[in-house]
């Protein structure tokens, strides 16, 4: 029973290849062909996680390919596993953000493979997180585009490995969201893989009776769809720049800075602590294999202290 932590990486939000597109004028006036979806399953306002997929078929690599897409809360989307957008920028329901980008660069002639991980952080969510119910969408920009809607077609899954960690923070004053308890024993293996066998997952369902709507176009009472006005964010790998303390684990040289593997025999612990030195708006990335059963715990602080409390109800961070 073994942990082989191949690195520590830092994505940096958001978008890569991701640019501002020309949106089809029609959409901004008219109610989208494209459906909000959910899992057949899914509660419409408590937490949970889920997974949507749609395979597509091009007889040609497109030069253009531009969709627009959002969530709520919020979404990964993933073409021919590469990662391309994280959102939608936060608003209120009179005001959702939708992203629109063109996704040509990640697809390929013939087979193509769309994922995206949907959550919704329920009664957990941050304060600044406005919600109506879980739901995924997505719209092509004209019908070149359109193969890709999302409707009844799209497969769906709902991630029960996911549950949220909560108690965390101050009592007094918390406005941020939860922490994540995951079960990888429950986690569906290569989901967003082109030979993933999809067939036991269920067809999503639509939500509500009419598609995507944008502001203006109708008077209703959920998302009112606008373009989101934020540009793309930067999207880069950044490594942690130092290890500050080690206990039960000796790290080979060079680490964090290069990627190495660190091997943690079995029914040990070990801790380390790694310092960016400075501020990162960041989400970590951790590889690792093997190590049945075991457990990882990942936390972390603003402000670190080199050695540790000298008595109880000190600050150890």
């Amino acid at each position: 029973m073994k942990e082989r932590f191949i690195g520590f990486i830092f994505f940096v939000i958001s978008f890569s290849i991701a640019k501002s597109q020309t949106i089809n004028p029609s959409l901004l006036k008219q109610t989208w062909s494209a459906n909000w979806i959910t899992a057949p399953d899914a509660p419409a306002k408590t937490y949970g996680v889920y997974y949507f997929r749609k395979k597509i078929w091009l007889t040609e690599k497109p030069d253009s390919f531009t969709v627009h897409v959002t969530a709520d809360n919020r979404y990964v989307l993933i073409i021919n596993e590469k990662f391309v957008s994280l959102g939608p920028a936060r608003n209120d329901l009179a005001h959702w953000n939708f992203a629109t980008i063109d996704i040509a660069p990640y697809l390929i002639n013939g087979n193509n493979i769309i994922a995206a991980t949907v959550w919704n952080e329920g009664e957990y969510r941050p304060e600044g997180q406005i919600s109506n119910r879980t739901g995924f969408l997505m719209q092509g920009n004209t019908k070149q585009e359109e193969t890709i809607n999302t409707n009844t077609t799209w497969k769906c899954y709902k991630n029960s490995a996911y549950t949220p960690l909560t108690g965390i923070g101050y009592n007094t004053y918390y406005v941020a969201g939860p922490g994540e308890l995951v079960d990888m024993n429950k986690m569906p293996d290569g989901w967003t893989k082109n030979d993933f066998n999809d067939d036991a997952w269920p067809n999503a369902i639509r939500v509500g009776w009419r598609g995507g709507t944008p502001k203006g176009a109708v008077d209703i009472a959920d998302w009112m769809l606008v373009p989101s006005t934020l540009p793309p964010m930067e999207l880069r790998i950044q490594r942690f720049a130092t290890i500050r303390r080690t206990d039960g684990i000796t790290i080979p040289d060079g680490f964090p800075g290069i990627q190495k593997s660190i091997t943690i025999p079995a029914n040990t612990k070990a801790t380390f602590l790694l310092d960016q030195s400075y501020y990162t708006n960041a989400y970590p990335e951790l590889d690792f294999s093997k190590g049945k059963d075991a457990g990882i715990l990942l936390t972390y602080a603003e402000a670190l202290f080199n050695e540790k409390p000298d008595g109880p109800g000190k600050t150890f961070k």
